[in-house]
């Protein structure tokens, strides 16, 4: 089959290990020259409609889209995530030859003001603020295309080139948070490994869902994961960080339900396999 990435960047380069022996995938991008082999690159620009209708023109089987604003803000949310999927909706529906599954990546930021502790895919969302209302429109917008199509809503995505939580403690951040503020997150591989799960159980016949939460099995309090990593990394949190969002505990029943199984199934497997792969400097 024919997979095209929009978007392509760390999580789509990282794809291309998993599929490209089966499939011919290409990448797309505005900086071509950051897609990496066997992923094939195709300079464009997701917001330009007519661009889009082009690259659309060649007979792709699968569509994936992870897209990354420009800027962390209201604006920049509603111009990457709403206007992009926009146009790549423009672009779908005018294909001659039409993808048969287009997969989005979304945020679990959707569920930021939900009124249950503990959230799954039945959870009703809030349209607290402008963020979590790009969100779900172009959710929306590529859920009224009529080919099958699946939002998966990840947590926060960590890794080796993702360590914002991991210098925010190496540099003593942390010892004033809430012991009821709690954080869900998932290792950018099985993020990866998850695509490409659904991918070949589409490829062999299987009925995906239309919506997954992609996080890994264990919810853990701010307290718990910050002075965890303290531990590990031999330092004291003696800092005060900003007053965080409550947060939630995800469920993450209808993934493993797909006979899916994480490499990384909590934070401590993550984590430490990130600490012995970096240099961190340690004290």
């Amino acid at each position: 089959m024919k997979i095209l990435w929009l978007g392509c960047g760390d999580i789509g380069n990282r794809f291309g290990k998993y599929v490209c022996d089966s499939h011919q995938c290409f990448g797309v991008r505005r900086q071509i020259a950051n897609v990496q082999p066997p992923l094939i690159p195709i300079f464009a620009d997701i917001l330009d409609r007519e661009n889009m209708h082009s690259v659309m023109s060649n007979d792709f089987d699968i569509v994936i889209v992870t897209l990354t604003p420009d800027e962390y803000s209201p604006s920049g949310y509603w111009t990457t995530y709403f206007e992009g999927a926009s146009s790549i909706k423009y672009a779908l529906d005018n294909a001659l030859k039409k993808p048969k599954l287009v997969i989005w990546v979304s945020s679990t930021r959707v569920y930021r003001d939900a009124n249950e502790a503990t959230v799954d895919e039945s959870t009703p969302l809030v349209n607290s603020d402008e963020y979590v209302k790009a969100l779900i429109c172009a959710e929306n917008k590529i859920n009224s295309y009529d080919g099958k199509t699946v939002i998966i809503r990840f947590s926060g995505i960590y890794g080796e080139h993702r360590c914002h939580l991991l210098h925010s403690v190496l540099n003593g951040f942390g010892g004033n948070v809430s012991s009821d503020t709690w954080t869900n997150r998932i290792h950018i591989e099985d993020c990866v490994r998850f695509i490409a799960f659904l991918v070949d159980r589409y490829v062999d016949g299987s009925v995906l869902e239309n919506l997954y939460i992609g996080t890994d099995n264990v919810p853990v309090k701010q307290t718990d994961i910050r002075f965890w990593l303290a531990k590990k990394l031999n330092v004291t949190l003696d800092k005060k960080i900003e007053g965080s969002h409550k947060g939630y505990r995800l469920k993450n029943n209808l993934l493993l339900g797909t006979g899916f199984r994480l490499k990384y199934p909590s934070y401590k497997e993550g984590y430490e396999n990130i600490i012995e792969k970096i240099d961190l400097n340690l004290p």
